[in-house]
């Protein structure tokens, strides 16, 4: 979230599960997935994000990023992108999907990443513009997300964690200009 749209330190400012935006603006964007604490049972480890956009928000392919940090706590604090390891290269990014959201970002198995623990968190950071479709007022332009991760350390199976939802708001000023006897002026 911004103060105004001159705020060009995005990263310095804290995440919410709300942001005002402009139409137009570029909205950035933050995900975390965590290793379950018996991390070390596993020989494999899948982490997938699905991501749905609404019709209020672009997706932008090219800003997506992966950060790996040695603990959640380093991830939640990193405001300038210098304490993670870039492991975007490790990461797919796949926006022709066959459930219904908009994109997904996912690694087979974290585990074949140098230096991965259970400790270990993985941050994607990508980048939405809030467009002509955006909803203006109250109801805003919703973002959901939830993670598939593996959840049999001794066989094959996947998990879901609970959506997680974010809203970007945008808002419109109508002034009506009247004379002295309440006639509309130009």
């Amino acid at each position: 979230d911004i103060e105004d749209s001159e705020d060009d330190k995005i990263l310095d400012n804290a995440w919410h599960d709300t942001a005002d935006h402009d139409i137009g603006d570029t909205v950035p964007f933050k995900l975390t997935g965590t290793l379950p604490s018996n991390a070390a049972y596993y020989t494999s480890f899948t982490m997938v994000f699905h991501d749905t956009l609404s019709d209020g928000l672009s997706f932008n392919n090219s800003s997506v990023k992966v950060f790996m940090y040695d603990t959640k706590y380093k991830a939640d604090v990193d405001t300038d992108l210098n304490d993670g390891k870039d492991v975007t290269d490790r990461f797919s990014v796949t926006t022709s999907v066959t459930d219904d959201c908009t994109f997904e970002v996912g690694c087979d198995n974290v585990f074949a990443i140098e230096g991965v623990t259970k400790d270990t968190a993985f941050v994607v950071y990508y980048e939405a513009t809030l467009n002509e479709n955006a909803v203006i007022g109250a109801t805003g332009n919703p973002n959901k997300v939830y993670l598939e991760f593996s959840n049999n350390p001794y066989g094959e199976g996947t998990g879901n964690t609970e959506k997680d939802e974010v809203v970007v708001y945008t808002y419109q000023l109508v002034i009506n200009k009247t004379d002295s006897h309440g006639h509309a002026l130009k």
